[in-house]
């Protein structure tokens, strides 16, 4: 008997001191390797916390939708990235004004089409001045 496709379909990444942690579903072994390669070559010195499970019915551009994630998130400085089947999410905190808005069109940009993605990234605002 084959295996049901999972619904909904979903990736999660949250990044914060020191940690990246993977959690929900890749469609096969290839697709796994990737992104774990993936997280390990935009997050530098991070422990890569891999909780991930194959399963079934990924949608389309799935790959390309968690790739666009998982650059842009490695942007900020904690944050998460959030897959629900075609919808997306980045959230997080940029160290600055100028990179939240570059991570907010970048992110915008790398969804695939036919997805629907949204962003709420904050920045912290520059000290007075002495």
């Amino acid at each position: 008997m084959r295996e049901a496709a999972i619904s909904p379909y979903v990736f999660n990444a949250e990044r914060s001191a020191g940690r990246v942690r993977l959690t929900g579903y890749y469609p096969d072994q290839r697709a796994h390797n990737d992104i774990v390669a993936a997280a390990r070559a935009r997050f530098g010195g991070d422990a890569i916390d891999d909780q991930l499970q194959q399963g079934r019915g990924a949608p389309n551009d799935y790959m390309n939708a968690v790739n666009g994630g998982l650059t842009n998130l490695a942007r900020l400085m904690t944050g998460s990235f959030a897959l629900n089947n075609t919808s997306t999410t980045l959230k997080g905190e940029a160290t600055n004004e100028q990179v939240a808005v570059q991570t907010r069109q970048s992110f915008t940009g790398s969804q695939p089409g036919g997805y629907r993605s949204q962003h709420e990234i904050t920045f912290r605002p520059a000290p007075p001045p002495p």
